[in-house]
């Protein structure tokens, strides 16, 4: 009698666990076995009676969660069709997709692309146009038919007269580098009427005005533990910030500030820069701005450790103790960013960042995990924090 008293709580247990906390089978399973080698008996025959029984638990949950979702998805396709038909497409949309959420059928995508098609249509009739290309094009996604293809077109159009009347409208007020966010606007669909002449116009009158030139001195390294490092992060510093293709922000080229430098006898250091020597660079580069840093720290290490940690061994058919390690890579730096006003010498806006990347793996004895190497991890660090940098130059100056 005791016996099956055990069998009654344990199935009860595992069914209360997988009903109300949602647990997986692979997981009955195994506390199952942990509660059957926790009692006296610990017979193959109670064991294999208590799995097949988990079995059938765990298959009941299944169905029970599945009688859940299709449940949901039925209350949620019926409010999503109701507010459809009232037109309140916007809710029918949240409703739609919740449903969707719950199971993905051809009739919820169909119903919620007529929401979308509605929302669409609502926003063309309040002339706000990038919200209806927004609803447009997931329609489109749901299903690209002829009729979403000519409410895009549609769309695009409204959009793009919309944003050439106001661009024009800027250039006449001169007001350029609103005309010229307007026009950019336009661009996004192709060319309409004359406004890549209308915005290249603009651009060039902007750039005399707006253009900021750049000098990157060679950046200070206090580590001295990697070569010339600090050539190398003021070559990743200048890469990033042409990567972002920057319209309104030069940068003298490496070779010509070096030729420049050396005919002047000045230093290309960051840290030998004073507000005069600033000055004296700045007006000799025929730069704005000089961009120093000081690299503080800057380092890769490896490191194992180990612990024991308890895992279930189906083969002993009980828990044992094993030996897992650890190999853990970590780089790191923390570097002084500064952008100096060569008219002035003075700090327009200065950064401390620091970065750190970490890769790491767990094995067991005899295992050699193969992480990512030191030299490409330190230079995902590096390229890290002088991106953060590069990211405020441009976001300061580009319009």
């Amino acid at each position: 009698m005791r016996q099956y008293q055990k069998l009654i709580a344990i199935i009860i247990l595992v069914f209360v666990i997988v009903t109300g906390l949602g647990i997986d089978f692979a997981q009955a399973q195994e506390l199952s076995l942990q509660a059957n080698n926790q009692n006296d008996a610990g017979s193959t025959n109670d064991t294999l009676t208590i799995l097949g029984v988990v079995l059938v638990v765990g298959l009941t949950a299944k169905l029970i969660d599945s009688l859940r979702d299709k449940k949901a998805y039925q209350t949620h396709l019926e409010k999503g069709q109701q507010y459809l038909s009232d037109q309140k497409y916007a809710l029918a949309v949240t409703e739609l997709e919740t449903a969707r959420d719950n199971k993905d059928t051809k009739q919820v995508r169909s119903l919620l692309q007529q929401a979308y098609i509605g929302k669409g249509q609502s926003n063309l009739e309040s002339q706000n146009y990038n919200l209806a290309l927004s609803n447009f094009k997931q329609a489109q996604r749901l299903k690209n038919s002829q009729e979403v293809q000519e409410l895009l077109q549609q769309a695009q159009e409204k959009y793009q007269q919309q944003h050439y009347q106001l661009a024009l409208d800027y250039k006449e007020q001169g007001q350029l580098t609103a005309a010229y966010q307007e026009f950019e606007k336009v661009q996004r669909y192709g060319n309409y009427l004359d406004t890549n002449q209308l915005a290249e116009q603009v651009y060039q009158k902007l750039k005399q005005l707006k253009l900021k030139r750049l000098a990157v001195l060679d950046f200070e390294d206090t580590t001295y533990g990697y070569g010339n490092l600090g050539s190398k992060v003021a070559s990743l510093f200048t890469g990033e910030l042409l990567a972002k293709n920057p319209k309104f922000i030069e940068i003298i080229e490496r070779e010509q500030l070096n030729s420049i430098v050396s005919e002047q006898k000045l230093s290309d250091a960051s840290g030998l820069v004073d507000a005069s020597t600033a000055q004296e660079l700045g007006n000799i580069l025929g730069v704005d701005y000089i961009v120093v840093a000081k690299i503080l720290s800057a380092d890769v290490d490896t490191d194992i450790s180990s612990e024991y940690q308890e895992e279930y061994d189906a083969s002993e058919g009980e828990y044992v103790d094993k030996k897992i390690y650890t190999k853990k890579r970590e780089a790191y730096t923390q570097i002084i960013f500064k952008l100096l006003d060569v008219s002035n010498a003075k700090v327009v806006t200065s950064r401390t960042i620091k970065k750190t990347a970490i890769d790491s793996e767990s094995y067991e004895s005899g295992g050699d995990p193969d992480l990512i190497s030191e030299n490409k991890l330190f230079d995902e660090v590096l390229t890290e924090a002088v991106s953060d940098f590069a990211d405020v130059i441009y976001q300061k100056y580009e319009i």
